[in-house]
């Protein structure tokens, strides 16, 4: 009997976890299945139970759902509690814990170019689940993290509550990154607009993006200034499907079979 995940969001757009991710059993011969289901707010707790009952093994959840379901669960783990989100629901010991493996897929991704990052100052565009993972895991490895989000008080209250610095205008930012992240949403518009001031470049040694399959106008700009280190977000979601696969069949694919599959789903 195949093990049942879903992944839920809202709305429900093409999602890359469910062809991923079973293109990765296949792959482990491992034996489950995932589906993408579009969850509205009021119906996440009946979700959830679904859990509890037995009738799903595990659950990833997706925008609106990674805050929101913090407070269903019995138990969280210490990035969970940190980062304020969720993104892997599962029963253990007869209790429902949470997950956050956005910050371990983050980490994967960026040591490929800078391992380590202690003293390093590093720049995350987005407050939302995907850059309070950034932050967190950075802040962790001792660097010198600055957090800017559109909505200046998302970031300042996120970035108080970890100890790291937040930042209301890119123009005043004094400290030269080593590394930029984005963690915004923009790359995903049609229309895009540049976020980094020309300035931040000088000495930025690597930049990730999040977003996938768009052609991202803010990895145009590292490239044009000769960053070394460029990360798509194809390259980001092979590291973060592999974290979350170790965590659910307690072995991965390597990075190279892992990144052929994300690469294959999404073209």
């Amino acid at each position: 009997m195949k093990n049942n995940y879903w992944v839920v969001t809202n709305p429900l757009s093409y999602r890359i976890t469910e062809p991923i991710m079973n293109a990765a059993f296949e792959a482990l011969g491992f034996e489950g299945i995932y589906d993408s289901k579009e969850v509205p707010a009021e119906d996440l707790e009946s979700t959830i139970e679904k859990l509890r009952s037995g009738e799903l093994t595990g659950l990833s959840v997706f925008t609106p759902h990674k805050g929101p379901s913090t407070s269903f669960c019995d138990e969280l783990c210490e990035e969970a509690k940190a980062i304020g989100a969720v993104n892997y629901l599962q029963m253990k010991d007869g209790k429902l814990n949470g997950y956050n493996l956005d910050w371990e897929g983050a980490k994967r991704a960026i040591s490929t170019g800078i391992p380590d990052l202690k003293g390093k100052a590093i720049l995350v565009l987005g407050a939302g689940g995907a850059g309070r993972a950034v932050a967190y895991f950075a802040k962790q490895e001792g660097a010198d993290v600055y957090l800017w989000n559109r909505t200046p008080e998302k970031a300042q209250k996120f970035a108080e509550e970890i100890g790291v610095n937040w930042v209301e205008d890119l123009d005043d930012l004094t400290a030269l990154p080593k590394v930029i992240v984005n963690a915004t949403r923009l790359s995903s518009q049609d229309r895009q607009r540049s976020l980094v001031p020309f300035f931040l470049w000088e000495e930025v040694e690597l930049a990730m993006e999040s977003v996938c399959q768009n052609t991202s106008l803010f990895l145009e700009e590292a490239k044009a200034m000769n960053v070394p280190h460029l990360i798509e977000g194809e390259d980001w979601a092979a590291h973060q499907m592999n974290a979350l696969l170790r965590h659910i069949a307690k072995k991965e694919l390597s990075i190279e079979a892992m990144h052929e599959i994300v690469h294959r789903v999404l073209a």
